[in-house]
């Protein structure tokens, strides 16, 4: 009341099918998923580019700020001359970072 075995087939051979794809063959096989991450991913993104300018003018007015701080601060010691070279600092600071944002605020748009 057995069955009789079949013979083991090598891949590839026998059945006209194989048994499994090579690693070769199986990148090349669309996911549903893994479009969707990509799609995503793209779209993210293209919101960090265009986010990025903004981004980098922020950091740039903070810099600007507290290196005008400090470096009134430091002047203001040596010469004695508290607190003016320090609001000197953070006023040059903010004319600096405002710069910074104006200009790319009102740069012309690219072509995306």
């Amino acid at each position: 009341m057995s069955r009789p075995r079949e013979p083991r087939r090598e891949p590839g051979k026998g059945s006209g099918t194989r048994p499994f794809a090579g690693r070769e063959e199986s990148a090349s096989i669309p996911r549903s998923g893994a479009r969707r991450r990509e799609e995503e991913g793209s779209a993210f993104q293209q919101v960090l580019r265009q986010a990025g300018p903004y981004l980098n003018a922020s950091w740039t007015m903070t810099a600007a700020l507290l290196l005008g701080l400090a470096l009134g601060w430091w002047l203001d010691r040596k010469l004695g001359t508290e607190p003016w070279l320090m609001l000197l600092g953070i006023l040059l600071g903010i004319v600096v970072g405002m710069y910074e944002i104006a200009r790319v605020a009102f740069a012309p748009r690219g072509k995306e």
